[in-house]
């Protein structure tokens, strides 16, 4: 899962920015020193204000500083990953308060957002569980904010989408072919390679890509192919054989064509009017078969309305 999770990382980092208008960024915190207990992400929050006309969960955030934990698709949702989860959110908070100036002590609760594709089922039987918008669910009882995401029920929103790229199996491919219309290719190419998508997922998506005549865009189209073949050395290869097998194909059937000209003369000549495409290959197909010699004697040997009959004559040789 390390590139699923690099990639989920990279997208809230991207994304944050600009869907929330700066009101919100998110960095990949270094290291917590308590045996290497470290959160997904952090949300800091700079502009609540700014946070309250988007989509929830942006609008429930209340504090500063947030905690933020992905279980992506493929990620288990034991008790165990459950505990970890509350020990980063935990150690970040002691992180802080011993380390937050001391003119100015902070004395919240740190916040945690677990993002999921769904609930799993022993959570609604351990906690009490409150839905506060859709796909959100509020966890307690805790002495902090804990809110539950869950990726597969959160309406398809453009401000969503870092939350969106935990969904799994439908709910993917509909995230997937949604999210065509609100991205660029590239973005779309990077998140087929890294979500853990079957290839008939992947083919179903595909579908939705939109065709363009425009130059730019054609342009970074080119340019992302020439990346997978330099990286895929596999499907340079294939597609080089491909090519050669084509090429060698058309060149003999070219070549058999030409040679077949003087012959093609004679057969017109004797019906008095040319060949029809259907009786070009029908020809083309009796010299594998029967040689030159034996089609030299059909001419010679058949009147105009025979050979006609024999052109059409598919099972004969």
């Amino acid at each position: 899962m390390g590139k699923l999770d690099q990639h989920a990382k990279l997208i809230f980092s991207e994304e944050t920015g600009s869907i929330t208008h700066q009101a919100c960024s998110f960095i990949i915190p270094p290291e917590t020193p308590l045996n290497e207990v470290r959160a997904d992400g952090r949300l800091l929050v700079g502009d609540k204000a700014a946070l309250a006309h988007l989509a929830a969960p942006w609008c429930l955030a209340d504090e500063d500083e947030i905690v933020i934990e992905l279980k992506l698709g493929g990620d288990k949702l034991d008790r165990r990953r459950f505990d970890r989860a509350l020990l980063r959110r935990q150690a970040r908070e002691v992180e802080r308060r011993e380390h937050k100036d001391k003119e100015s002590k902070w004395a919240a609760e740190m916040p945690l957002w677990l993002i999921a594709p769904h609930l799993p089922r022993w959570l609604s039987r351990a906690r009490d569980l409150t839905i506060v918008a859709q796909g959100v669910y509020r966890v307690g009882p805790y002495p902090f904010d804990f809110l539950w995401i869950v990726a597969n029920k959160l309406p398809l929103v453009p401000e969503l989408i870092p939350f969106l790229l935990a969904r799994t199996d439908n709910r993917l491919v509909e995230f997937g072919k949604w999210v065509i219309d609100h991205r660029e290719l590239e973005w779309l190419t990077r998140m087929i390679e890294v979500l853990p998508m079957t290839i008939p997922q992947i083919d179903e998506i595909k579908k939705y890509f939109p065709e363009t005549d425009d130059p730019e865009r054609l342009k970074r189209r080119e340019l992302i192919a020439h990346i997978f073949l330099e990286h895929v050395p596999s499907l340079k290869q294939a597609l080089k054989d491909e090519g050669e097998a084509q090429g060698l194909s058309q060149g003999l059937s070219q070549g058999l064509s030409q040679g077949l000209r003087p012959l093609v003369h004679q057969f017109e000549r004797r019906l008095g009017r040319p060949l029809s495409p259907q009786e070009h290959q029908t020809l083309l197909s009796r010299f594998d078969t029967l040689g030159p010699e034996q089609l030299g004697d059909v001419i010679l040997d058949l009147s105009a309305s025979e050979l006609a009959l024999w052109l059409e004559e598919r099972d004969l040789p």
